[in-house]
């Protein structure tokens, strides 16, 4: 009868076996997790166009932004001259009542 014995450090057959079976169970779902590189390299334009339209729409609202604040500002510079107009027009029609009545009293006193 051969005996042979078995050091304890080396691994038996059984259990190199049972590595290598999990070793590429792991590496097949690893694989199936990955991206070829076709694939990933067409995501990445679609990525950047949609980084560049989005960049395009940006830069367009705040163009229209900077025309609204354009348009306001100078609405808000004529109603401000408009106020200046009207409490001018409203001051020169007050100063000619004025005038016209001192005028009239003078007459008034020299007659």
């Amino acid at each position: 009868m051969v005996t042979t014995q078995h050091d304890e450090d080396v691994p038996r057959l059984a259990e190199i076996a049972r590595t290598l079976t999990d070793f590429r169970a792991e590496f097949r779902s690893v694989t199936q997790d990955m991206v070829r590189k076709e694939v990933y390299s067409a995501h990445m334009t679609s990525v950047q166009l949609q980084i560049q339209t989005l960049d395009k729409e940006t830069r367009r609202v705040s163009e229209d932004m900077d025309r609204e604040i354009q348009r306001i500002s100078a609405e808000i510079h004529n109603d401000r001259s408009d106020r200046r107009s009207i409490r001018n027009i409203a001051l020169s029609a007050v100063l000619s009542s004025i005038l016209a009545i001192i005028v009239i009293g003078v007459e008034i006193i020299l007659k």
